[in-house]
């Protein structure tokens, strides 16, 4: 089951589940052939279908209305140059510990792990921790990773 967050504003968000895979859910959002189930079906009805991005980040598809001023990784070269230590931070990272979880883990201040984090941001060119995941996920210097659902 793949969980999606639609994404109008700022203000207004809905949440959704799909029997797809969310790697061709994204694939059938960003080529306009996706049919939306209800209530987004009528959300949507006013809305061109090329005006949906999506992107996948784990099992949930983040799908915007807004047309992006240019795709997100088009800026970013393909061969970011990361250290043993930044690919350290950002695997754990992509497994969703804290930084104080991914310090006690590496041996590492909180401080240091901070700055980990900051140069791996800089470098993604993201705002978010979330972001930065996403971007070297889809550059390859990650897996995704599901949670598991605790009972």
């Amino acid at each position: 089951m793949t969980h999606i967050l639609l994404i109008f504003d700022a203000q207004s968000m809905l949440t959704l589940e799909d029997d797809q895979p969310a790697v061709l859910l994204v694939e059938n959002i960003n080529h306009g052939k996706w049919n939306p189930p209800p209530p987004a079906t009528q959300l949507l009805e006013n809305l061109k279908e090329n005006c949906l991005r999506a992107v996948m980040l784990g099992n949930w598809v983040i799908v915007s209305l807004e047309e992006p001023q240019e795709h997100p990784h088009a800026s970013l070269p393909m061969d970011i140059a990361l250290t043993r230590r930044e690919k350290e931070v950002l695997e754990l990272l992509s497994q969703g510990l804290t930084s104080k979880q991914i310090g006690t883990q590496l041996s590492l201040s909180l401080r240091t792990v901070n700055m980990h984090i900051a140069n791996l941001k800089k470098k993604l060119k993201a705002e978010t921790n979330a972001q930065s995941v996403g971007r070297a996920t889809a550059l390859g210097y990650c897996r995704p990773h599901m949670r598991k659902r605790g009972n």
